[in-house]
């Protein structure tokens, strides 16, 4: 069940990454434009601009990948969440809020986009952590057997 529950989740993180990264590289210039128009991260515009979509697809592959896959659920999971605490600072804080018409948000105000970020930030937190909590399982038990067999050994002598 938990892989399962991991392959889906991984899944619609490649799916938001490569949906994400491929419409803002198609439409780099107004990427660019909105990015320029942003606050407080205007002054990094144009390096934004090719980063973001690239780390994004780098990301999809990244999940692609069983051997990697927890890293990609982990590094998914920072990036989003730089994302959105943006964006809450922006809502929070700004004078000006920037348009919502690019890529997923064409169709999403700012708040169903936080709201769509915190189902992704909270599947993801979740599958890292049953993850986290099968290694420390896996590894008390090892360590258990180790000590058991240690004593069997200690008691044969």
């Amino acid at each position: 069940m938990k892989t399962i529950l991991t392959q889906i989740i991984a899944s619609a993180y490649i799916l938001l990454w490569l949906f994400a990264g491929v419409t803002k590289l198609a439409d780099h210039e107004s990427f660019y434009l909105q990015l320029q128009r942003a606050p407080y991260i205007s002054w990094a515009a144009m390096g934004l601009s090719w980063v973001l979509p690239l780390v994004m697809l780098g990301l999809a592959v990244i999940l692609a990948n069983r051997k990697t896959r927890f890293i990609g659920l982990g590094l998914s999971v920072v990036l989003l969440g730089l994302i959105s605490v943006y964006i809450v600072m922006v809502l929070l804080f700004s004078d000006s809020i920037p348009c919502t018409c690019g890529g997923l948000r064409k169709n999403l105000n700012w708040n169903d986009h936080i709201k769509l970020n915190s189902a992704f930030l909270i599947a993801g937190l979740l599958v890292l952590w049953y993850r986290k909590r099968s290694i420390i399982k896996t590894h008390s038990k090892v360590l258990q057997d180790e000590e058991s067999g240690e004593a069997e050994n200690l008691s044969t002598e």
